[in-house]
């Protein structure tokens, strides 16, 4: 398994960074300022099986339509928004393996201040 059960991971930002789905900044300087893509640094398989993940749950899970629909209404494209769903998945499956309880879609994280 290309993620070990993301137990080698202390984050959902590290675990995002290695799938290879954050976000990279080219630029030299003034000179060049070229759009940021994602990084492509890992397992194009496991890329592949999340944004087919991405796309169903663009569809069916409640804050993954929320993000796609509000992207795609700021004027994003469809890949971008997809993308996005993709590190909100991540974030969701590291919560729930990391906690190890099943998945609440109503849950709401309240801070202690």
């Amino acid at each position: 398994m290309a993620t070990n059960g993301l137990k080698n991971f202390d984050s959902a930002k590290k675990s995002a960074k290695f799938i290879g789905i954050v976000p990279t900044i080219k630029d030299s300087g003034t000179s060049l300022k070229i759009k940021g893509r994602i990084s492509r640094s890992s397992d194009p398989e496991l890329r592949s099986l999340l944004y087919m993940a991405a796309c169903s749950a663009s569809r069916f899970n409640p804050a993954c339509r929320e993000t796609y629909t509000r992207l795609k209404a700021n004027g994003k494209k469809a890949k971008a928004a997809l993308v996005a769903v993709m590190n909100k998945l991540i974030r969701q499956i590291f919560a729930v393996v990391k906690n190890n309880t099943p998945f609440q879609e109503n849950f709401v994280f309240v801070r202690n201040i």
